[in-house]
């Protein structure tokens, strides 16, 4: 079991929560996970508390936070960016359309990566 015991400390008031995490990260590295399936599986006290969490893990390199562009129709995977501000207006659907399309906040899903 992955041992957070500086993670822990950050978050005292979240000892359940953090035990959950434990048994996340013990999971293959490359899962992945949404936001609603992490808040689902953590149940922090509040979402600012899974932001929180979220931000420390990443820094701290146990997840990895990934911008998805997805097809409109399949929601198969179209290409992944590192950060908000790499994510292009535009994007080649392979997948379904065989063209350009726009890149709007519902063809972006936001996944976290076990690091």
């Amino acid at each position: 079991m992955v041992k957070l015991q500086s993670f822990r400390s950050v978050f005292p008031r979240a000892e359940e929560a953090a035990g959950r995490v434990e048994l996340l990260l013990d999971e293959p590295k490359g899962s992945e996970y949404s936001l609603e399936h992490l808040y689902k599986e953590i149940r922090p006290e509040s979402i600012s508390a899974l932001a929180e969490m979220l931000d420390w893990l990443t820094a701290h390199k146990y997840l990895k936070l990934i911008y998805r562009i997805v097809s409109p129709n399949s929601r198969a995977g179209l290409a992944e960016f590192p950060s908000l501000s790499d994510v292009p207006d535009h994007v080649f659907d392979d997948v379904d359309t065989g063209r350009d399309i726009e890149v709007t906040t519902r063809a972006i899903d936001v996944i976290y990566r076990l690091d």
